[in-house]
């Protein structure tokens, strides 16, 4: 993708959409959301008086939120795609990953909000993330 301002970013459509990476068969990851206590440590850690911490937790549940509402558009967007061949978009399951993940069921924005608090924790304590997230820095 590319910014307004030209700068290049990535987007893991694999991650959204579910598809996890694999090594040898091996499933190297487990969570929907990559995020490590490395992460967490450079917003001040996971404490109560991190203030970046708590910005950016903010600021992704108002994107999770706006992602909710604006639902039918980002699942219509996603089906259109699924005739272009990207391998980790190719069947309904896919798109249901994606209601699932949005918790579109949910009417109510603070179980949302709560289910997305809980992939949060779940993927910061997950010893495969922090495993893969070592050997990506050696590698790299």
């Amino acid at each position: 993708m590319v910014k307004e301002d030209g700068h290049l970013f990535h987007i893991d459509f694999g991650h959204i959409l579910g598809n996890f990476k694999k090594k040898l068969g091996f499933k190297r990851e487990r969570v929907p959301f990559v995020f490590t206590p490395d992460f967490a440590y450079v917003m001040g850690g996971k404490k109560d008086d991190s203030y970046f911490y708590k910005k950016f937790v903010a600021s992704c549940i108002s994107a999770h939120e706006i992602l909710r509402k604006n639902y039918k558009l980002f699942i219509n967007l996603f089906s259109m795609m699924l005739i272009s061949g990207m391998p980790e978009l190719q069947t309904k399951e896919d798109i249901t990953y994606l209601v699932d993940t949005l918790s579109i069921d949910s009417s109510e924005s603070r179980a949302a909000e709560s289910n997305f608090r809980a992939i949060l924790d779940a993927s910061g304590n997950q010893w495969s993330t922090q495993l893969n997230f070592f050997f990506h820095n050696i590698v790299h």
